[in-house]
């Protein structure tokens, strides 16, 4: 029988998903650069931006790919949209990353 959900919806959810994970990645970002401001004495920018970006890349990679395998297990269901969204929204998750 045919499903009253068109798959296109599960993809709009996908983006929705990862548009609210690079938000929450955004934060973590922002929230590292904030703590290195306080340092004493002053950081340079580069230096600052630098250990912002080496401080925050393990957070920001450890959520994404739990993110992504949490979705990715979604594959294994028997209901083919929950399969479909689970494979689309964790490869959407993972580009994101890249």
């Amino acid at each position: 029988p045919r499903h009253p959900l068109h798959p296109a919806a599960l993809h709009v959810l996908s983006l929705f998903l990862a548009t609210a994970l690079a938000a929450d990645d955004a934060c973590v970002v922002a929230s590292h650069y904030a703590r290195l401001g306080e340092a004493q004495p002053p950081l340079p920018l580069a230096l600052r931006l630098g250990r912002t970006v080496r401080d925050s890349l393990g957070v920001v990679a450890a959520t994404s790919l739990t993110t992504a395998s949490a979705l990715a297990a979604n594959v294994a269901s028997r209901l083919p949209l929950v399969a479909l969204f689970g494979a689309f929204a964790s490869m959407v998750v993972l580009a994101l990353l890249l």
